[in-house]
């Protein structure tokens, strides 16, 4: 299991409860996350929604033609000769209007359920390519200056370190390959409110937070030595609008 120091960036023990380098406490996320949470199963299934839009976007624009076709159809020579194709029209231009109010519906489903998916990609690709310029985007600003604050460096040398101990496992050359979501949940808005008062608490932040999501999958690194397929649970934030990695868990399938 891949674990690391929150406050110093020091590689920690499976089942450290403190760091052996700077003496913060180790949070067990499965406990403190988890443990609270009453309402995890009852996220939205994005995959299930966009589906039955879209299903229900193509119905529409068959339902609509043909009950265009019929109108048109039951309208007397003499009226159709005054009127020509623009009845017809009128009642196509309708259906186009529904088709993309049901499009946009598909989009912004879309959007809300990649948006956490993106950040925990993005963070474990960084973390494993020692990209500290977009591990740091991944993260809440207002986080990585409090962690930098606190480490006395900046994230350059923490994911140098996690590349490192990669390296020193897997060999040179360390990729992340297979990367798949396998489940993202959004979290009941109780949960907006424990995570704000654990930065006000812990971290002396103020942050507001809008949504918590948490996303679990799988991912293989690979050098050139050998490889491993992994697994991650990860908590995601999203604040301002944007989505950004709270904490992470990456242990071996």
């Amino acid at each position: 299991m891949s674990k690391f120091c929150l406050k110093c960036g020091n590689e920690l023990d499976d089942n450290a409860k403190f760091c052996n380098v700077c003496g913060a406490a180790v949070e067990n996320t499965e406990t403190s996350k988890e443990g609270t949470d009453t309402v995890s199963t009852s996220g939205i299934n994005t995959e299930e929604l966009m589906q039955k839009a879209s299903d229900t976007a193509q119905k529409t624009v068959k339902a609509v033609n043909d009950t265009a076709n019929r109108v048109v159809d039951s309208i007397p020579d003499d009226i159709k000769a005054k009127v020509g194709g623009a009845g017809k029209t009128k009642i196509i231009l309708f259906a186009g209007v529904a088709v993309v109010a049901l499009l946009v519906v598909c989009l912004l489903v879309s959007a809300m359920s990649s948006g956490p998916k993106k950040a925990v990609k993005k963070q474990i690709k960084a973390m494993y390519s020692a990209d500290a310029k977009d591990y740091v985007k991944t993260v809440h600003p207002d986080m990585v200056e409090y962690y930098e604050d606190e480490w006395g460096r900046d994230f350059d040398e923490y994911v140098d370190a996690v590349l490192e101990s990669a390296e020193d496992e897997y060999g040179d050359d360390i990729k992340v390959k297979k990367f798949k979501v396998e489940s993202s949940k959004k979290l009941s808005k109780d949960k907006c409110e424990d995570y704000e008062e654990e930065l006000e608490d812990y971290y002396d932040l103020d942050i507001s937070i809008k949504a918590v999501y948490k996303v679990k999958g799988t991912f293989t690194i690979k050098g050139d030595d050998d490889d491993e397929d992994m697994e991650f649970k990860a908590y995601v934030i999203k604040s301002k609008g944007k989505y950004y990695v709270y904490s992470i868990d990456i242990e071996e399938d």
